[in-house]
């Protein structure tokens, strides 16, 4: 931020204290909650904290919400006599753009039907040893989830969804994964 003086970047007395400048948005930013953290930094060099501002951007384009497609469960059936890692993934787009992308999660649904609400947030990062997520921002996100002998056997329902920045849900893909 400057206090310069000069409108081209917000300012427009110089040397008054207040300090400005001008961030600029276009139709390829995604709609949504922005946050901008204010800082300054003192006379020996420390930068501090001092404020947040939050704001909500409209690109001017119809927000589309999010689509899910090619949902993998594996294994989707298992007899487990110890604990097993399952892998889980489906593939999201956004036709505002993969930033529109808010969440990605599924949640999941026992035998008995009931469910904890939980949404389990799935990852495209590319972190295969802790997600299952083979390559970062390839819009295939992924979760690795631990099944042991404790779990209720029976059919669970894992139910995908995404969320969009605009606050969008996408539809909904449910897979049955079956525990002996």
């Amino acid at each position: 931020m400057l206090d310069n003086g000069n409108l081209e970047n917000g300012d427009d007395t110089e040397n008054d204290g207040t300090f400005s400048n001008k961030i600029p948005f276009s139709e390829s930013y995604p709609n949504g909650n922005y946050n901008v953290k204010y800082f300054i930094i003192d006379n020996s060099g420390k930068s501090i904290h001092v404020a947040i501002a939050n704001f909500i951007f409209n690109n001017g384009k119809p927000n589309v919400p999010p689509q899910i497609t090619d949902d993998i469960v594996s294994p989707d059936s298992a007899v487990v006599t110890a604990p097993i890692v399952i892998l889980t993934s489906v593939k999201a787009t956004d036709a505002n753009g993969y930033l529109d992308i808010e969440k990605v999660y599924f949640l999941v649904y026992r035998p008995n039907g009931t469910t904890s609400n939980n949404q389990n947030t799935m990852f495209d990062d590319g972190n295969i040893v802790d997600h299952g997520d083979q390559v970062a921002g390839d819009g295939i996100y992924s979760l690795l989830i631990q099944i042991t002998p404790a779990n209720t056997k029976g059919t669970y329902r894992f139910e995908f969804a995404a969320k969009d920045r605009g606050g969008d849900i996408s539809n909904i893909i449910n897979h049955s994964v079956v525990i002996q």
